[in-house]
């Protein structure tokens, strides 16, 4: 998301039904993603925040392929 900090529900996420169409499988069926933590100074980012990170890191490597009936997978290493 881009501009003032917020959330927005899944309900209200819409993906349009012509991008299905060229959405490709990503190579090896896994998806390359990355968690980033930013802040205007770096001394601002806790331990307590990159553990909080990690851990939303770790399950979204489990529930992808939950999510997709092991169809895809995520790797999230740097």
């Amino acid at each position: 998301m881009w501009g003032v900090e917020r959330s927005t529900p899944m309900a209200q996420f819409v993906w349009p039904p012509e991008l299905d169409a060229i959405r490709a499988a990503p190579q090896a069926n896994t998806y390359r993603t990355a968690f980033v933590i930013i802040a205007e100074n770096p001394n601002d980012i806790t331990s307590q925040h990159q553990a909080a990170v990690d851990a939303v890191r770790r399950y979204f490597d489990a529930a992808i392929p939950m999510l997709t009936h092991h169809r895809r997978a995520s790797d999230t290493a740097m």
